[in-house]
Formats: structure tokens, C-alpha cells, sequence
């Protein structure tokens, strides 16, 4: 959504040759400033700046599906101070097949409303549009016409599928051929856990290949870090790129590369993927995505992902498909998985939340909708790496506020230093970061002197070892 936010600003920038206000253009997530100012130049900071933010006290918003669908389905006061914002507005999702099929029925019941009642307008951004909403009904309206004309004019990648499971150590054999073979292209691997992708990226930089950048893109980054590795990535460099990454790559990170190996996932992130493939079509050659499915000794790596209803749907429009499939065919193969996945889906979760909304069981409601589920389903812990010099003085900072005795005197200091303090927080299971919690925050910690035992600076949260260090 940086990216998005970013767009939206160059165009304030060049048309009116000003920075916009945040009472025009306003970002809203957990690593945005928490500050407000308004085009009379009234500055707001703490908690009367998060009071306007949290409001979406602006004309334009640019904010996550997850702040935007758990407004329009909550109980949450914190929630629902905004929820009138959405009214006489034009309300654009970009990348909406992100949004589980299980929600489908929800979302369009509810989206329906909005736009009967509210005057609401929802505009759909996506390559690859999933079926909220049957165009062969008119329940939508397509913008583009003739959309599948520029699917036949780009010919910007070819896909290879390959659904021979394989184990890591074949895959490096393959790899590392092929790595050694071609030293001008650059390359993104993309895994599905972030040992796997651990795995191959230790590989890759052992070959200590010339004239090469390696890259590291997972969670067990903080923050901040991957955010400046993008930065890096998407610089032009006379150096080759070989970046391994976990899916998170997929999300709205608009990098360009020569060869793609992405381990098997639904049809949406495979045609997401592909898009970071000659996405500038600026090679005078086609750009190759790779298709593979990849296993460790219990079962294939996607099935810790990605639920057996998606992928099963997948492999059969694939196997209905060439094994080798162009950007042309992508539309068709899009297509072809949405409708099956609408045909053969239960909406049966949907309908239950439906009948929370007619009973006003917004309670229930609020506690049983999940958009973003954890299918590994461990309970997870925020953990604090205090990686450098700032990270150290943020800590400290943090300290003296929780000693704090007022708690709106807390809360007030703390959104002062929330959006650096956010840049250092990783997430973990509490199986790989076991510790005695302590009051009431539930947050783990990694001192500076104890870093290179818990925090590789190349790959972040080192997993092998059981670290006993404290929990606030």
C-alpha cells in the first residue's frame, strides 16, 4: 500500500506543485506516522492525531483490507468511528482476489448494500478478477473493454509447470545449473515457508557466484530492513540479482526480473508472481516463470500454506492446461480456476456471519470473521530486535513509558515512538521463542549483545536455536 500512497502523492506533487495534507491524502497501518496536519497547517501529534487518522478524517485513504473489511464487519468502536466514512465514496480494492472464497458471499452481500443504500461506488483492480461478483449475470461492470485484447497483446513471459513433486536437494541441482549458466539474467525465487526459502538462499550464497547481489525477502526480517532491500532491488545495478524470497514478495512489490522459480501456489499467486517477470517489458527476450512443486519429507510445502480445496482446484486447471502456458492463455487459465473455485466452494461461512448480521450478532460476528488466517495455526509472539543504535534507543524509550503510572500519558508517548518501534517487530511462533511472559504485553526481546546468537543480520530470527530470553 506504500507503493499505492506513494503514486497517489506524486500526482498531488506534480499537479498542484504541493505536499498534500493529511486532511487530503491520508496513510493508514501500523508502520505510518501517527501524525496530522490539515491544509491550514494545524499539526496534530499523539493521541489527537490518531483520534483524526483512526476516523479517516480525509479525502483520500489509502489503507489495507484488513482495516477496511474489519470496519464494515465489526462491533469495534475503535472500528466504527469510521465506518460512516464509507458513504458517498468510491471505494477501490486493488489485488481484491486476495479476499478468501469463503468470504465471497459476505463481502458481496455487504458490498451490495453499501452501493444501494450508502451511494457507494467499488471499484475492483485486479489482473485477475475473482467471481465476488458474476460478470455472465451483469453483477458487475467491466471498465476495460475487450480486456482480453491486451492479454493477447503482452507477451511479456512464458510459464513452465512441473508438478513432479521434488525434494530441496534435487531442486538445487537444478538451480545451481542454471544460475552458473546464465550470470547476466537476474533471478527470484519465491518459497512457501521461510525454511525452505532459508534453505536454498544458504545454498545460493555459498556458491559465492561473480558479479552477483544476493537478496533475503521473509517475515523473519524486521521491518525495516526489508523495506531498505527493496529499495536496493529495485535499483538498476551493474551487478546481477539473485533474490529468494518467501510469498511476501507478491504483495504489491513491483520489482523486474529475468527468471522466475516459484514454488507451488494457487492460480491467483502464480499469475501474481509472473508479474514481477519482464513486468516492464523491457527485455527484448521473454521472461520464464517456473512452476515447481517442492517437498520435505512429511508432504509438499503448499499444503502448510495454502488450503487443499485452492490447490486441488489449481492442479486441475493445470492439468487441463499446456505445460508450457503464455501471457495470452493467462486470462482463460484465471478464468477457468475462479469458476471452478464459485461452482464447487460451500458458502456456508458466509451465510452463518450473514445470519450474525440479520440477528445483530455483531459480537459473534466480529470473533468468527477472519480475513487473513494462519493455516499453520501457531500462536504466534512480537518480537523486539534490537539490531542497531536507534533500535537501542527506541528500546530504552519504550522502558520508560511502560514505567509510566498514567495510562493516557503512556498511550500518548508511546504513538510518539510506534511507527520506529513497529520497524523492529518481527513475528514468530511462541514454539521457536519460548519465555515466561511478564504483565500484561506479551512481547518478546532480543538485546543488542545477544544479537548474532538470536538475529542473523543476512536472514533475521535464527531458528535453530530455543533462545530463553525475556518476554514483557
Amino acid at each position: 500500500m506504500d507503493q499505492n500512497y506513494d503514486v497517489f502523492e506524486d500526482v498531488f506533487k506534480t499537479v498542484e506543485n504541493a505536499t498534500p495534507s493529511e486532511d487530503v491524502l491520508l496513510k493508514h497501518h501500523h508502520l505510518a506516522d501517527i501524525f496530522y496536519r490539515t491544509q491550514d497547517d494545524e499539526e496534530f501529534e499523539g493521541l489527537k492525531s490518531l483520534f483524526l487518522i483512526e476516523g479517516w478524517n480525509s479525502e483520500i485513504i489509502v489503507t489495507t483490507f484488513v482495516q477496511f473489511f474489519h470496519t464494515i464487519v465489526s462491533n469495534k468502536n475503535r472500528s466504527l468511528r469510521k465506518f460512516h466514512t464509507i458513504a458517498n465514496s468510491i471505494v477501490i480494492l486493488d489485488e481484491v482476489q486476495s479476499v478468501p472464497h469463503k468470504y465471497w458471499l459476505l463481502l458481496k452481500q455487504i458490498i451490495s448494500g453499501f452501493a444501494e443504500y450508502f451511494n457507494t461506488y467499488f471499484i475492483f483492480v485486479t489482473a485477475t478478477q475473482p467471481l465476488i461478483f458474476d460478470p455472465e449475470n451483469g453483477e458487475i461492470t467491466e471498465l476495460v473493454k475487450n480486456k482480453d485484447k491486451y492479454f493477447r497483446e503482452f507477451d511479456r513471459v512464458k510459464l513452465e509447470i512441473n508438478l513432479n513433486p521434488m525434494n530441496l536437494d534435487e531442486f538445487k541441482e537444478i538451480i545451481e545449473s542454471e544460475v552458473k549458466e546464465k550470470p547476466d539474467k537476474d533471478f527470484l525465487f519465491v518459497f512457501n515457508t521461510i525454511k525452505s526459502s532459508l534453505n536454498i538462499y544458504k545454498h545460493l550464497k555459498d556458491l559465492k557466484l561473480k558479479n552477483s547481489d544476493y537478496y533475503y525477502l521473509s517475515t523473519n526480517i524486521v521491518p525495516k530492513e526489508r523495506l531498505n532491500r527493496i529499495k536496493k532491488i529495485k535499483k538498476k545495478s551493474e551487478k546481477r540479482k539473485i533474490i529468494v524470497s518467501t510469498q511476501l514478495i507478491e504483495a504489491g512489490v513491483d520489482i523486474d526480473v529475468d527468471i522466475v522459480y516459484r514454488d507451488f501456489a494457487t492460480i491467483d499467486s502464480i499469475n501474481q508472481v509472473s508479474g514481477r517477470c519482464n513486468r516492464n517489458s523491457s527485455k527484448k527476450y521473454q521472461g520464464q516463470v517456473n512452476i515447481v512443486v517442492l517437498k520435505d519429507e512429511r508432504k509438499e510445502y503448499h499444503r502448510y500454506i495454502y488450503s487443499s480445496f485452492l490447490i486441488d482446484k489449481t492442479k486441475e486447471v493445470l492439468k487441463e492446461s499446456p505445460s508450457e502456458i503464455y501471457e495470452k492463455d493467462l486470462l482463460l487459465l484465471n478464468n477457468n480456476y475462479f469458476r471452478k473455485v464459485k461452482d464447487t466452494s460451500s458458502e456456508d461461512e458466509s451465510k452463518e456471519l450473514l445470519s450474525y448480521i440479520n440477528e445483530l450478532k455483531f459480537k459473534t460476528l466480529t470473533s468468527d470473521f477472519r480475513l487473513i488466517d494462519d493455516k499453520a495455526g501457531y500462536e504466534k509472539i512480537d518480537v523486539f530486535v534490537e539490531k542497531d543504535e536507534e533500535a537501542i534507543g527506541i528500546w530504552k524509550d519504550y522502558l520508560l513509558i511502560k514505567s509510566l503510572k498514567n495510562p493516557l500519558d503512556k498511550k500518548e508517548k508511546f504513538l510518539a515512538i510506534r511507527k520506529k518501534f513497529n520497524e523492529y517487530i518481527i513475528s514468530v511462533s511462541k514454539k521457536e521463542f519460548p519465555c515466561e511472559e511478564l504483565e500484561d504485553l506479551n512481547i518478546g526481546y532480543i538485546p543488542f549483545e545477544q544479537i548474532k546468537h538470536y538475529y542473523d543480520p543476512d536472514t533475521g530470527f535464527v531458528f535453530e536455536l530455543k533462545p530463553t530470553l525475556m518476554c514483557d
